[in-house]
């Protein structure tokens, strides 16, 4: 299976934005979007109508949020101790390939919540999903609001570490 996976900031929930950022996602033309701060079940909601992508997961207070064009077997919001922020696990059906979304916080989270997040995360998650590595794809990248970065991934792959660019 190969996905064409969108990670995008949406600032500050984005109300009041949804044409603009549905553009730049139907620009993408992505399998799986992940939003960072999106905060706001309504707005993920419209966006999933504008853009075709009709299968999607968000929740009030919680700021990683998906669009999936692909079916996805289960979906679990985790927030380890120490952390600030929820992270999002994602299982995507008839696959291996387990994605991850995490919204850092921009200050000082080398020291903080980045190695927390990456213990958590290549450690057993969950029951469902004890070898999580396998065909996993991560990112504990901090990147400035409102960007978005367009990654491909390969189901199987040894470890995750797929080409991205920023758009």
């Amino acid at each position: 299976m190969s996905l064409k996976l969108l990670s995008y900031n949406i600032r500050y929930g984005g109300a009041g934005r949804e044409s603009q950022l549905a553009d730049v996602i139907r620009g993408a033309d992505p399998d799986l979007v992940v939003l960072q701060e999106a905060s706001d079940p309504r707005v993920v909601e419209r966006l999933s109508e504008e853009t075709g992508l009709k299968t999607w997961a968000a929740q009030r207070g919680r700021s990683i949020a998906y669009l999936s064009r692909v079916a996805v077997k289960r979906h679990e919001w985790h927030r380890p101790r120490g952390s600030r922020r929820h992270f999002m696990e994602i299982e995507l059906e008839g696959s291996d390939l387990v994605v991850f979304g995490i919204h850092l916080s921009a200050v000082h989270s080398f020291w903080t919540e980045r190695p927390i997040c990456a213990a958590q995360i290549f450690s057993p998650v969950s029951a469902e999903s004890r070898s999580t590595t396998r065909g996993s794809v991560a990112s504990c990248k901090t990147t400035r609001s409102g960007s978005a970065s367009l990654m491909t991934a390969a189901s199987g792959a040894s470890r995750p570490d797929p080409p991205y660019r920023t758009l």
